[in-house]
């Protein structure tokens, strides 16, 4: 197995890259520079992308980050206390969640639409102190990608397996392995909670989650009892454990080249083949940017986030993030090389961060129905394939994860 990168040697490499400044306006509230702002962007849009292949007929909505205290406390009215995360100014405060916005936009659509999906993309104020690491864990964190839905409850069920599925195919595209794992952690928030569980280090991490919120949501905005809301959705973390994963799987901090827009940078030792070259490209899909070649070619795309580096003469040069270097005799060989190595980069991220969670999970989990079970345990995680119980025999599609169940983990 790769060797696991520390947190911190995550965070060094973000800001010697110039992805961000980490403190850059002050302890957990990082200033995000060009390189990082590409990413996210992209990031952004990969999402959005699994959405329209789902099918999900989404409205974006843009949250202001200042709301109203009064917003604020009729949102978690007799669910809970939040009030020591937030930053107040004056009578307003800085965002904690959308839910406070776009539960006001579903209670203002749903009786006309019978459905609401609302997908925000934003930053959100929390005011946490300790482990601060940028994406990981910050007091700003960013992005915030959330899809608030209002849906008929009678849907709820066939609404789940569709958002099962666009998460699990969302991460499997960023290199990524997650389980569902069923738990009651907040059930004053929630009526049901399924959260994507992955592995961190030797531990496990929850990197996003779907709720179905409490049914006093609803009497807190005079929503109908029968509309289920439910709220989906992950944060920066996901991004940071798919460049940390990329990277161990890799051996070298390295942005993933499917979270970069442009993967190439093209450069023509003449032009007299420049069209016929970027015809065939733009076949495979692949992107990339064109430069006429000069000294500054190659320090330009080492300051960059693009993975390869491409010079064209009378035969092909790469260069590869890990310093590698080859050469290619004919466009064909090189097209070839492109399209298997990235399909092979995404294929052992993935692989790497599943023997994680495989490992982790070793000794973690029974294959036991509820009806067999005695004792405590922290949720219940969804099979890929049905089972046995090894007690009853029944089949089951969940397995009981044995993890302290008073020890919540993040």
């Amino acid at each position: 197995m790769a060797k696991s990168l520390d947190n911190n040697e995550i965070k060094k490499y973000l800001e010697q890259s110039k992805f961000l400044i980490s403190d850059g306006y002050g302890p957990g509230i990082p200033i995000f520079l060009s390189k990082g702002i590409h990413v996210v962007d992209f990031f952004n849009q990969l999402f959005t992308c699994a959405l329209l292949e789902s099918n999900i007929n989404y409205k974006k909505f843009n949250c202001q980050q200042l709301i109203s205290k009064t917003d604020f406390e009729n949102l978690y009215s007799h669910i809970n206390d939040y009030s020591g995360e937030v930053l107040s100014f004056g009578d307003n405060m800085l965002m904690s969640d959308p839910l406070a916005q776009t539960l006001k936009e579903i209670k203002k659509n749903i009786e006309t639409n019978g459905e609401v999906n609302l997908l925000t993309i934003s930053s959100i104020f929390r005011n946490k102190s300790r482990g601060l690491i940028p994406l990981f864990k910050d007091r700003n964190i960013f992005p915030v990608v959330q899809l608030d839905q209002g849906i008929n409850d009678y849907d709820f069920e066939n609404n789940l397996t569709s958002l099962k599925k666009l998460y699990y195919n969302f991460y499997e595209s960023i290199g990524i392995k997650i389980l569902f794992l069923e738990a009651k952690e907040v059930p004053e928030y929630a009526e049901y909670e399924l959260y994507f569980l992955s592995s961190l280090d030797n531990n496990f991490t929850k990197l996003g989650m779907i709720y179905k919120l409490s049914k006093k949501f609803n009497l807190n905005y005079g929503i109908t009892s029968q509309v289920s809301l439910v709220n989906s959705g992950f944060s920066g973390k996901t991004l940071f454990m798919s460049i940390k994963n990329f990277s161990e799987a890799y051996n070298k901090n390295c942005l993933p080249p499917y979270l970069i827009a442009s993967k190439i940078l093209l450069v023509f030792d003449d032009l007299s083949r420049k069209d016929e070259i970027e015809d065939e490209l733009d076949k495979t899909g692949i992107t990339y940017v064109s430069q006429l070649h000069n000294k500054k070619n190659f320090q330009s795309w080492k300051d960059s986030e693009m993975f390869y580096f491409i010079l064209v003469h009378k035969f092909f040069t790469l260069h590869e993030r890990n310093g590698q270097v080859y050469e290619f005799d004919n466009l064909y060989e090189l097209l070839k090389y492109l399209e298997n190595n990235l399909r092979d980069s995404l294929n052992q991220s993935f692989m790497h961060s599943s023997e994680k969670l495989q490992c982790n999970l070793e000794g973690k989990t029974k294959n036991v129905c509820l009806n067999c079970w005695r004792g405590d345990y922290y949720g219940l995680i969804l099979l890929e394939a049905p089972k046995q119980c090894e007690r009853c025999g029944r089949d089951i599609d969940r397995a009981i994860f044995t993890e302290n169940s008073n020890k919540r983990f993040y």
